[in-house]
């Protein structure tokens, strides 16, 4: 009876000592950031946390592609009065009530807050000098930059915070000016791009930021920071040292268009073509697309050849935002990338192709659902699975034609070629000797001739939410003093870029940027002053 009472104890002893231990185990759902990024096979999982927020409407159908429409390349419908909704941001009517404009406000500044954490973590790692630790590293930067990009460019002067939001903090940060947001974004790629790797040797290619994108991000933050910026006294100039960053811009983008090993995709719709058939390419065109699983996303939804619901596999899509007659009109009759880019035809519910309807349905035709490989049923809708293109190397080459435009005071020999290289695709070969060779030559006479109209005509940018670049780039556009930013100035932009689009990817939006710069509640006017307000 002692020896099994003993026995007993040593039982109970035991069991007491396993539950303590039992109940002392951390939960693991309680991960520390220590622990997240201690290596790159857990720290991606944080770095993919950042992507995964362009999988909300706030990116998908708002900023990507529908934010501000109305200008000389789409129409988007509007209500009769107000109702918060987008249609006011196309009206031009919105208040801080805006549901649209708060969602994509939040969503950019969960991205950025992820992004801080992320690279916090990463730099704090005792694998920091990992190369694949170096690689995520730069794609939490790369995406965080890009955030605070758009954010610029739609609210001017913004909040700006580089370091993980944390309880207890004044959630009321004042804004910053832009000018300063992107001196220190340029600089902080600077840091890491070296380290970062191609798109050949990421894993997913240009489905995650890679090293080229990042080069092309910086030439494009480089152009920016050099332009023009409306100021208060409703005047537009540029800083002192603006030659400094188109001489980073022309620097970067030369790695860009050189150092890789790559070029154009032959055929211009091929590009939107293989992102409609879900083919990945990362070895042509495409620097960086935002993917999407099918089942995800709205190319091909809300932007794309129309499609009728039937009893046809393909579902349901349409286009928010038709194109104007003036920009349909606008293109060379032989210019080949016309029938990709102007949709005149859709498809009814038998899938039988029938006119659009008139002149105020005209469709943006690069993303068709017809194409992708494997339909998703009669009442499909959203969800497409179609990627969609941040950056092209057609982009950079432009931009590099803009630089060395800009610092030699005229085009060089390298940009006219830069510019002939773009515009050869959008032409058969036996019309390139007037189409290309004698069009280029006629408008390198002078700096302004080149860029108003021959480099604005060929630019071909997804800014996926904002505009062709290089009205990004200068928030007004390319080393011309603009006049006072009222109907008149609206005017000027109609005379001088109503062929702004003629490459464009999508195009969107050339005066995305004046709008919002000018229209919008004064929010975006440039201030050295910072000022308080909601982050």
């Amino acid at each position: 009876m002692k020896k099994v009472s003993i026995y007993i104890l040593c039982i109970c002893i035991a069991i007491s000592t396993s539950c303590k231990k039992f109940l002392d185990t951390d939960s693991p759902s309680n991960f520390t950031q220590e622990y997240i990024y201690a290596n790159p096979n857990e720290a991606i999982k944080g770095v993919y946390s950042i992507y995964a927020l362009f999988n909300q409407d706030a990116f998908t159908s708002r900023l990507s592609n529908s934010f501000i429409p109305n200008t000389d390349v789409e129409v988007g419908g509007v209500s009769s009065a107000p109702d918060n909704s987008r249609r006011d941001i196309w009206s031009l009517e919105t208040t801080d009530a805006n549901g649209d404009v708060r969602t994509v406000w939040n969503n950019a500044y969960s991205a950025i807050n992820r992004a801080n954490i992320a690279v916090e973590g990463i730099e704090q790692s005792p694998q920091a000098s990992n190369p694949d630790m170096k690689q995520l590293l730069g794609e939490a930067k790369t995406l965080r930059a890009m955030w605070y990009y758009w954010l610029v460019n739609y609210w001017g002067d913004v909040p700006f915070k580089l370091t993980p939001t944390r309880g207890g903090e004044n959630f009321y940060s004042p804004r910053v000016g832009r000018d300063t947001i992107l001196s220190m974004l340029i600089d902080d790629l600077i840091s890491v791009e070296t380290g970062m790797k191609t798109a050949a040797e990421v894993e997913y290619g240009v489905e995650r930021v890679n090293r080229e994108f990042t080069q092309g991000l910086i030439a494009r933050l480089a152009l920016c920071r050099g332009g023009y910026w409306l100021y208060p006294d409703m005047t537009m100039r540029r800083k002192d040292d603006y030659r400094n960053y188109y001489e980073i811009a022309r620097t970067y983008a030369k790695k860009v268009v050189y150092d890789h090993g790559r070029t154009l995709n032959p055929s211009f719709a091929a590009v939107f073509d293989n992102q409609s058939k879900w083919i990945v390419d990362s070895k042509s065109d495409i620097l960086y697309e935002v993917a999407f699983q099918p089942g995800f996303g709205d190319v091909g939804w809300n932007i794309g050849v129309a499609v009728d619901a039937g009893t046809h596999n393909y579902g349901s899509g349409s286009t928010y935002k038709p194109l104007t007659p003036t920009y349909a009109y606008s293109f060379d009759t032989l210019d080949t990338r016309f029938t990709k880019i102007v949709a005149i035809i859709k498809y009814n519910s038998t899938l039988t192709p029938v006119p659009t309807g008139n002149v105020t349905s005209i469709g943006i035709g690069n993303w068709s659902r017809l194409l992708v490989p494997a339909p998703f049923g009669p009442t499909s809708a959203k969800g497409t699975g179609i990627n969609w293109p941040i950056m092209r190397l057609s982009d950079v080459m432009l931009m590099l034609a803009e630089a060395e435009n800009e610092l030699n005071n005229g085009p060089s020999g390298e940009a006219i070629e830069m510019l002939k290289t773009v515009r050869k695709r959008a032409f058969n070969s036996e019309d390139w000797t007037a189409k290309v060779d004698n069009y280029v030559a006629g408008v390198s006479t002078g700096k302004e001739a080149f860029l108003m109209p021959s480099l604005t005509k060929e630019l071909g940018s997804l800014e996926e939410n904002v505009s062709v670049i290089t009205t990004l780039f200068d928030g007004i556009y390319l080393g011309k003093k603009s006049p006072k930013p009222n109907k008149h100035l609206l005017k000027w932009v109609r005379i001088h870029l109503m062929e702004l689009a003629r490459m464009i990817i999508y195009p969107t939006t050339f005066i995305t940027v004046i709008k919002t710069t000018i229209l919008l509640s004064g929010t975006a006017v440039y201030s050295e002053k910072p000022q308080l307000n909601h982050h």
